[in-house]
């Protein structure tokens, strides 16, 4: 049951078993209590964020955090909100943008990859083409432009 979350939300579960009064949660069955404990570690697991920073700071009589988590919005509310602004804009136009975003993006990655792989050719000391470089063949391909 653990392995699939991590060990902060199993002992964040815990804690909050342990805040029930004990006359209450004795009075649970096993599998009352394993379904409370699994409600709490998928709550915790949703709840976590694309980036998260935490740091404290010690002053010499005080302790003062920081938290800041960025992330997408999963709460209930925003997701209807989300999807009803979604629906009002035409079938062919979400597709158009999406498939405009994708087109970027890959775009972006095979530039980036293409500089990457360049710069280590050129770091290995491999020369492709004899007495020519990068920035020739650009030149050369701008003036066929224009």
């Amino acid at each position: 049951m653990t392995s699939k979350y991590p060990e902060a939300s199993l002992i964040y579960a815990e804690y909050i078993l342990s805040r029930i009064p004990a006359s209450v949660r004795h009075g649970l069955s096993q599998d009352q209590t394993d379904g409370i404990r699994q409600a709490f570690m998928e709550d915790i697991k949703q709840r976590q964020s694309a980036i998260k920073f935490s740091g404290r700071l010690h002053l010499i009589f005080r302790t003062y955090y920081l938290v800041i988590m960025l992330g997408r919005d999963r709460r209930h509310s925003t997701l209807e909100r989300e999807a009803s602004k979604r629906a009002l804009v035409p079938l062919p136009i979400r597709n158009f943008f999406y498939t405009s975003l994708l087109v970027l993006t890959i775009t972006a990655f095979g530039i980036l990859a293409f500089v990457g792989l360049y710069m280590l050719k050129s770091a290995l000391g491999i020369d492709i083409f004899p007495n020519h470089h990068l920035r020739d063949f650009v030149l050369m391909f701008i003036d066929w432009i224009t």
